[in-house]
């Protein structure tokens, strides 16, 4: 056991495809979801997708139906994914990432974040920094089991390394 940074860092190293999406163990996409995405990302190459996701606190035994493919994205600039994804930007399943645009930077460190709880923030604020090709999902795309900290100290996640992440990643003004 390496770790959960470890493993997502390690998922990212063995990735061969274009798009990155990693879904937690306890972490479901609704129904038609990978056939909707599967069809946007042909039709509109996108850089980077936000899936707002409904929380439970039950075990997810059923998952929700979405409509087909119609209006089931939206074009966004990077200060509008920011304020829709909000804290959930940390939430790993919620995002699938263009890994071929980040490998193609030279100056890219996807491990930036290695010694942190969320070392997948370094794609995402990555490619929200490139400001091209981002979409938020109008409807729901995951289910998620609510309350599971992975033993974590949320305050410590949310207060410290948040904020420390975002500073370095993108300022003093984040």
């Amino acid at each position: 056991n390496i770790g959960a940074p470890n493993n997502i860092l390690r998922i990212y190293e063995k990735a061969h495809g274009r798009y990155l999406w990693v879904i937690g163990d306890d972490d479901l996409p609704t129904l038609s979801c990978v056939s909707n995405i599967y069809e946007f990302l042909e039709i509109s190459n996108p850089k980077l997708i936000y899936l707002p996701s409904r929380w439970s606190t039950n075990k997810i035994s059923r998952i929700s139906r979405l409509p087909k493919f119609h209006n089931y994205f939206t074009e966004v600039d990077s200060l509008r994914l920011v304020k829709t994804s909000h804290m959930y930007i940390t939430f790993l399943s919620s995002w699938i990432v263009d890994v071929e645009v980040l490998r193609s930077d030279s100056n890219f460190q996807y491990d930036m974040f290695r010694n942190t709880l969320f070392p997948h923030l370094s794609w995402i604020l990555e490619s929200i920094k490139k400001e091209s090709k981002l979409y938020v999902a109008n409807v729901n795309g995951i289910e998620a089991l609510g309350g599971n900290t992975g033993d974590y100290n949320a305050l410590t996640a949310f207060s410290v390394e948040l904020p420390r992440i975002l500073v370095s990643s993108l300022g003093e003004h984040s």
